[in-house]
């Protein structure tokens, strides 16, 4: 793992030093993991990370605070690199012709994908093999025999 940036004080910083710490990682490029167990190193498991840094990003005003970082470091990067959304997209819709004029079709919906990504029309729907959650949305609850055929180890107790 690399060296995490060390929070840059500046007006918009959370309160939280931590907090700020772990934003600050990630909006320089540390994934989430990362940057949340180098700001809480005494962690116990990456997942315990994983549950911890979801619950934190889902703060409103530690996202916000990310999504200003990252706009920061965009700008950083457009200024000192000449790096910017229009300028991958050019070089991304070149690399797509000469893939479709060499019937390099993989390479091609690679390419497709990653511009969808960065002008952000595509979003990544992770399929955690550790992440057995089933959700069924009714407009009405199950009923008591219902609930005993679809869960039968955890049946409800039947009334008296």
């Amino acid at each position: 793992m690399s060296t995490i940036h060390k929070p840059q004080h500046d007006d918009g910083a959370l309160k939280n030093a931590r907090h700020e710490a772990v934003v600050q990682a990630i909006a320089h490029g540390h994934t989430h993991r990362d940057a949340y167990m180098a700001a809480y190193p005494k962690t116990k498991t990456p997942e315990a990370a994983d549950a911890s840094v979801a619950r934190l990003l889902g703060n409103a005003s530690v996202a916000a605070r990310l999504a200003e970082l990252q706009d920061m470091v965009r700008q950083h990067a457009a200024e000192e690199h000449g790096v910017d959304l229009d300028w991958l997209l050019k070089q991304g819709k070149e690399v797509l012709r000469q893939a479709l004029a060499n019937k390099a079709f993989n390479a091609a919906s690679m390419t497709i994908e990653r511009l969808a990504k960065i002008s952000g029309n595509w979003v990544d729907q992770s399929d955690n093999e550790h992440d057995h959650v089933h959700r069924v949305y009714s407009s009405a609850p199950l009923t008591a025999e219902e609930w005993a055929k679809q869960y039968p180890q955890a049946a409800p107790p039947k009334a008296s």
